[in-house]
């Protein structure tokens, strides 16, 4: 008996619990829930129909409608269509649920086949799943051009493929052609640099590459960068064109800019290398100051005064005798603070976290030209014992840089003291205690590489250098033969051999002329990698007669 009553007691307790659970599970399934949908649409939208068709001839309509299966938007137009030839005024273009309409303002050219490229420029409108490069063809004639040209354009300089620029084709043969009319076909180069021009007529052909900074299908820009080809392409069934691009030689040379950034040092900046020129100032009539200082493009020219009483000052420019431009500075001395004459300078040295690299010399750079130097105030220590031997000197004529040649070894701790007055400025500023420590990077951290040059070609100058992965030059030699080059002492690393041909030995490489006809100087790039390692010593034969 009470065993029954205990049961009973504890299903009293229990039933209601169960009925908790139970309406709860119910509850929660009769929530409503966002159905899933099924799987992501991501199927581009596709055309179901066109009026007129795609690739039909005999186009004489004001208008064309192309149908979708689903609803569409056009994303980026001006930027992504290519129409081919061009056609001005710009047609309206627009899209509406699942049409695409094209409406022409004026009649267009009789007998000629166009093409537009829609690149990434068409895609449904709720996943934005793009139609990638549909081509619209058609012609106004009896027939479509079939013919086309393929090929790529890089970098002169560097030969990386350049991306968006444009080639273009005239059927007019004038050298003025690129700089008047727009292109009768044209196309625009891909990631890799690679091009393709469809549905051309048949004949011969002016090719041009531009990086077209205003968008206005002209070379009309000093900053403009152009390829064209020697010879006019013939069309044909597998026509093909390699450009290399290149920024045009400036037909004058200019003063870009000219300030005065410090008390006593005037800089000049030129649209190209200076060359041969010759600065004059007319205001005072004598030249005022005392080094002309260019850089190594000879770009840049920096004139450092050594008379800093006079307020103002005008340069006239002349190359070859002629003037070509001028330059005026406002100078306002100062006594203190910024725009004073420096009463102190610096210096700066190859030593690079207490090392120098091992068969380099110690070099130093100051701020301002040096006048006067007291060796009697540079203290040279080795191993904490003053020693003697190095021998200084200026490899440059405004002594800017200075050269410390010494029979460096491992193992051995150099210690170089710059006493207060060791060096003297044009300026007479004196330099301040300064003291350099280091120890020789040991030759073993090191790797080199032997280039073992073969050319069949004489009298002509080859620049052959040896670049980082950013193409920056590491070292560099000039040959003019088969020659072995020895470039010692590298970190390791991945490096490129590049050869410059140097047609006017003028020891740079040289951008092209159009207007005077004139490729790009030719680079060539040896075609491995080579890869530099510590304690290694790696041999590479070039061929330059393949």
């Amino acid at each position: 008996m009470n065993q029954i009553l205990l049961f009973k007691c504890r299903m009293h307790f229990q039933l209601p619990l169960i009925f908790l659970i139970a309406s709860s599970c119910f509850f929660s399934c009769a929530n409503r829930v966002t159905p899933s949908g099924g799987k992501k649409d991501i199927t581009p939208p596709k055309i179901i129909s066109s009026e007129p068709e795609n690739y039909s001839v005999n186009f004489n309509k004001k208008e064309i409608r192309i149908d979708f299966d689903e609803f569409i938007q056009l994303t980026d137009l001006t930027k992504q269509l290519i129409i081919s030839p061009i056609i001005d005024p710009m047609p309206e273009i627009t899209a509406n649920k699942k049409s695409l309409r094209i409406k022409f303002d004026n009649p267009l050219k009789e007998n000629k086949t166009y093409t537009f490229n829609f690149g990434s420029s068409i895609a449904d409108v709720h996943e934005k799943n793009i139609l990638e490069n549909f081509l619209l063809v058609f012609s106004t004639g009896d027939y479509l051009d079939s013919l086309s040209v393929t090929g790529n354009v890089i970098h002169a300089e560097n030969l990386k493929p350049e991306k968006g620029i444009l080639v273009m084709l005239y059927k007019e043969n004038e050298d003025s052609i690129p700089y008047k009319k727009l292109p009768d076909y044209f196309a625009k180069t891909d990631s890799s640099g690679r091009f393709a021009i469809h549905n051309i007529s048949s004949g011969s052909f002016k090719i041009f590459a531009l990086k077209d900074k205003n968008s206005n299908y002209l070379f009309d820009s000093p900053d403009e960068s152009i390829a064209f080809s020697d010879s006019l392409i013939v069309m044909g069934d597998s026509t093909s064109a390699h450009l290399e691009l290149f920024t045009n030689a400036a037909d004058k040379m200019r003063l870009k800019n000219s300030a005065l950034e410090e008390q006593g040092k005037l800089k000049l900046i030129f649209n190209s290398p200076a060359g041969d020129i010759k600065l004059t100032s007319v205001s005072p009539a004598k030249n005022p100051w005392l080094l002309e200082e260019y850089s190594a493009g000879r770009d840049t020219v920096i004139l450092w005064m050594n008379d800093t009483a006079i307020d103002s000052l005008k340069i006239v420019v002349r190359q070859n005798e002629q003037p070509v431009d001028t330059a005026v500075f406002a100078l306002k001395k100062k006594s203190s603070g910024k725009g004073a004459l420096a009463k102190t300078f610096a210096l700066i040295s190859n030593v690079n976290t207490g090392t120098l690299d091992a068969g380099k010399d110690l070099k130093l750079e100051f701020t301002h030209p040096v006048k006067d130097i007291d060796e009697r105030k540079i203290i040279f220590k080795k191993d904490s014992v003053i020693s003697s031997g190095a021998k200084i000197s200026f490899p440059d004529s405004v002594k800017r840089k200075l050269t410390i040649k010494y029979g460096w070894k491992e193992n051995e701790q150099y210690d170089i003291i710059f006493l207060p007055g060791a060096f003297k400025s044009i300026f007479n500023a004196e330099n301040d205690t300064t003291k350099l420590s280091f120890r020789l990077k040991p030759a073993a951290e090191f790797g080199s590489v032997l280039l073992k040059i073969k050319t069949t070609e004489k009298n002509t100058n080859y620049i052959i250098q040896l670049v980082n992965d950013k193409d920056e030059m590491v070292r560099e030699k000039n040959i003019s033969s088969s020659e072995d080059i020895n470039f010692e002492y590298l970190d390791p690393g991945i490096y490129r051999a590049k050869m410059i041909v140097d047609e006017n030995k003028n020891n740079r490489w040289d951008t092209g002329n159009y207007p005077e006809k004139i490729q790009p100087e030719k680079v060539i790039y040896y075609t491995d990698l080579l890869t530099i390692r510590a304690n290694w010593d790696l041999e590479q034969e070039w061929n330059l007669e393949k």
